[in-house]
């Protein structure tokens, strides 16, 4: 034989063909294994690089080696052409087959388990939140009695835990059982519980001290405590106030600890859960790059659990932030695009506070006032123990020109959360209120004091316009210098279109002056 017949012929002959087949399979199975498994140990992304690169490159050596050497009876040999025995071809085309045939077994069982199996288990785990237990709280021995008020306190607190979304709660029954394991690593694996609420209380002539604390039962580290005082009075009222006090401050430590823990895990191998908590730690860096890296973050929690709605009113919040410092750029798209992920956060779930925390903002950078007020005062209802809510809150009531009722806003979610990992925020609206109040002064410390917490750019703003307008020209220009000699700065004209969205246009004037009087388009440029 001649010609492409002939090609054809030896191909099959010297068994190139089978041997194609065989590492093209064998390949496959090699890179599901490495998909599986290198995760796990969190391998570096260069390794799953490299084993894809050797197995490219292997490809024509096993062909060329399948071209000269054979397999025949009497093992491996260097195939001399057409003249080698029949009986050895017909054999060694046989072992091929069955060789190919059993891979592609395993092939399909392997895809057939990564697509039903595999896919199940993950989207279950995409879905799940790790959830919290609140054990029975220890009493003075000598005290007996105290028994029943300390368990009602932590049926309080359970009732109250569950107001939050965010973190599924363990049901009493199961947290109270008298059978569950003294081992609390133990425990925390047969509740399914990452965090345990624990705490011991002490009745002293009608005053009451609770000391509580947050443990995780995967490392046994504290992630927080503290400790209430109270005033025995009324039961039932002081049952409620100290169990607000507790779970008002629960939450946000939760929060962050739990965006920290996303942030140290393999990037690779995260799940909804995981990537919307690594989004909100960027958040938390208050910078415009930061801002754009949790986009990502949410996005990725979005494609990997649709219904959720937690994602979507962050990325609603990354927009109204973006406004609030002055970042925003696509005007009218972007305000659209703040609706739309607001109200897909309430469509998923119009009982999350968080959700109407969203549209509260959303509502006000398109000028919708009292529909924002209203949806934030909605979210406080839902939950009244959210400290983040209830300065969201003053930060809206801030912007229509209302300082005192704002004041108030937020100094309700300090006394909510004295140690929030947002006190840069809420002392923010602090001097947003005294701004809107004309007691610039006070938002100046306000405005430093938010920037001494976390820099942050519209406490630097507030910081600049409130010191000028005080008459602090100097200071206030040192400010513009010093923050140029960081990166350049927007434009007050652009600074002014994107106040204008969200604040009412008596504050934003004054707050613009006040820039304006700080040369803030000039001041540090050579």
């Amino acid at each position: 034989m001649s010609g492409v017949g002939g090609l054809f012929f030896e191909l099959r002959r010297r068994n190139v063909l089978r041997v194609a087949w065989a590492y093209a399979v064998i390949g496959w199975l090699l890179l599901q294994v490495a998909s599986i498994l290198l995760p796990t140990f969190a391998a570096p992304p260069w390794i799953m690089q490299g084993v894809t690169i050797l197995l490219v490159v292997g490809f024509p050596i096993a062909l060329i080696l399948a071209w000269v050497f054979d397999i025949s009876s009497t093992g491996i040999i260097r195939d001399e052409g057409a003249g080698q025995a029949a009986a050895d071809m017909k054999s060694a085309g046989r072992t091929f087959d069955f060789v190919v045939i059993g891979l592609l077994v395993i092939a399909l069982s392997l895809f057939a388990y990564d697509e039903f199996v595999i896919e199940e288990i993950a989207m279950e785990q995409s879905s799940r939140r790790p959830a919290i237990a609140v054990l029975p709280f220890a009493v003075d021995a000598d005290r007996p009695d105290d028994r029943m008020l300390a368990d009602a306190l932590a049926t309080e607190l359970i009732m109250q835990l569950s107001d939050w979304p965010s973190f599924p709660v363990i049901a009493r029954a199961a947290s109270f059982n008298p059978d569950l394991s003294g081992d609390m690593f133990v425990a925390g694996e047969s509740l399914d519980a990452r965090y345990f609420v624990t705490g011991d209380m002490r009745n002293s002539n009608n005053q009451i001290r609770i000391n509580v604390s947050v443990t995780d039962t995967t490392n046994g580290r504290i992630v927080w405590s503290d400790s209430f005082d109270r005033e025995q009075g009324d039961i039932l009222d002081m049952e409620k106030a100290m169990s607000r006090s507790i779970v008002s401050q629960i939450n946000p430590q939760l929060l962050a600890t739990e965006s920290e823990r996303a942030v140290r895990k393999n990037p690779a191998n995260l799940n909804a859960w995981e990537a919307a908590h690594r989004g909100w730690w960027h958040i938390g860096t208050e910078t415009e790059a930061g801002y754009e890296e949790a986009n990502l973050w949410f996005d990725r929690a979005i494609e990997l659990e649709p219904s959720w709605g937690w994602p979507y009113a962050a990325k609603a919040l990354i927009i109204y932030r973006s406004y609030l410092n002055g970042w925003a750029r696509r005007t009218d798209e972007s305000k659209q695009e703040m609706l739309d992920y607001a109200n897909k956060a309430i469509n998923a779930d119009a009982n999350d506070a968080f959700a109407h925390h969203a549209l509260g903002h959303a509502y006000g950078v398109v000028n919708r006032r009292d529909d924002s007020i209203n949806a934030l005062a909605r979210g406080i209802e839902l939950n009244p123990n959210d400290a983040m809510a209830s300065a969201c809150y003053g930060m809206q009531l801030a912007a229509a020109n209302r300082p005192q009722q704002a004041k108030e806003a937020v100094e309700h979610a300090i006394s909510l959360s004295p140690q929030d990992p947002w006190m840069h925020w809420f002392t923010l609206v602090l001097a947003r209120a005294s701004f809107a109040a004309g007691d610039y002064e006070a938002s100046e410390q306000w405005a430093i004091r938010s920037i001494q917490l976390k820099p942050n750019f519209a406490s630097f703003l507030h910081s600049v316009s409130a010191a000028a307008q005080a008459g602090k020209l100097d200071v206030a220009r040192q400010r513009v210098i010093d923050m140029r000699a960081t990166g350049p700065l927007p434009p007050v004209d652009a600074l002014e279109r994107n106040f204008k969205t969200h604040t009412e246009a008596e504050y934003t004037a004054r707050l613009m002056e006040g820039l304006r009087l700080a040369d803030f388009d000039t001041a540090g440029k050579e």
